[in-house]
């Protein structure tokens, strides 16, 4: 029950409203395969305050595990790269958690969902050799032709290198996976 409307504004006035401690992230977030992800977060203590040097534990489930440990910077904030190196489509959980003394941890997670991104082939000279890689196409027929010899594969993953024998000297290889076709000179050496 309160005394009196003019009592109630002066205890207010006397008395530092604040927010509980917590971590601010987006709840999901969508990124294409074959891009470099980074999730942010950043710690903020009772006073709405960024928690510096604050240490945190950090855990990735989903498209690649992991289980490491960060510290904020001064602003409370934290950049968690969200690893994917064979560009798999799916969902990763990443998740903080920081430990305060006589406080309750505080945790918070980002849910990322990788999608198909561009289709990308790259092809290089090596060694007595040809490398091509290609990106997302999973499960697609790719053809590979260095200089008239064909080769027929089908990856499994979103990133594949794959590697064929030739022989030193100038080579034309043409890349087709679909109705897309990738042409390109390369000059293999020893």
């Amino acid at each position: 029950m309160s005394i009196s409307p003019l009592a109630d504004m002066l205890f207010a006035h006397f008395v530092e409203q604040s927010d509980a401690a917590k971590i601010v992230a987006p709840a999901t977030e969508t990124v294409k395969t074959g891009e470099a992800h980074v999730a942010n977060f950043q710690f903020l203590d009772e006073a709405g305050k960024p928690m510096v040097n604050q240490l945190a534990e950090v855990y990735i489930n989903g498209v690649q595990s992991k289980q490491d440990w960060v510290l904020t910077d001064a602003q409370g904030r934290v950049g968690i790269p969200v690893p994917n190196p064979q560009n798999l489509e799916g969902t990763s959980a990443v998740a903080v958690s920081v430990k305060r003394t006589g406080l309750p941890p505080l945790t918070a997670t980002t849910v990322v969902t990788c999608v198909p991104g561009a289709m990308k082939v790259s092809m290089a000279p090596a060694s007595n050799s040809v490398e091509v890689k290609v990106v997302n196409a999973a499960n697609e027929s790719v053809k590979i032709t260095i200089n008239g010899k064909s080769y027929e594969r089908t990856p499994t993953t979103g990133l594949v290198t794959y590697k064929f024998p030739a022989t030193v000297g100038k080579k034309v290889i043409r890349v087709t996976i679909g109705k897309k076709t990738f042409v390109r000179g390369v000059t293999v050496r020893r």
